[in-house]
């Protein structure tokens, strides 16, 4: 897990808000999933945002979700357990995001 003063601001020593793929990061690694999923993942998510052209995934929902992947199945030709992962890694975004809005909400940044 991270150190916790990764997310301190050096100019005002003030918390700062973690990235979204650290959280993700860090989820991950609280559910001690392997090295391998954690990189599957990450680069899942990362696709899933450029092919949307780095909006931020809180701004999309599920016909973002649904656009992408078609676009795998269809132009990219991936398998059906390939969509499944990618899928997966998705919804596991939005559960770290969902978790980043509720410690937001109550100003707390810890994993």
């Amino acid at each position: 897990m991270e150190n916790a003063s990764q997310y301190l601001d050096d100019d005002y020593n003030k918390v700062k808000k973690p990235r979204l793929l650290d959280q993700m990061r860090d989820r991950i690694r609280v559910k001690h999933y392997s090295l391998r999923t954690e990189n599957s993942y990450l680069d899942w998510v990362k696709r899933y945002i450029f092919f949307h052209n780095k909006r931020h995934p809180a701004e999309m929902v599920a016909p973002e979700v649904e656009s992408f992947l078609t676009y795998l199945a269809v132009d990219r030709n991936v398998s059906a357990s390939t969509q499944n992962q990618a899928l997966a890694a998705i919804l596991f975004l939005y559960e770290a995001i969902r978790a980043l809005i509720i410690r937001i909400a109550l100003g707390c940044f810890s994993v």
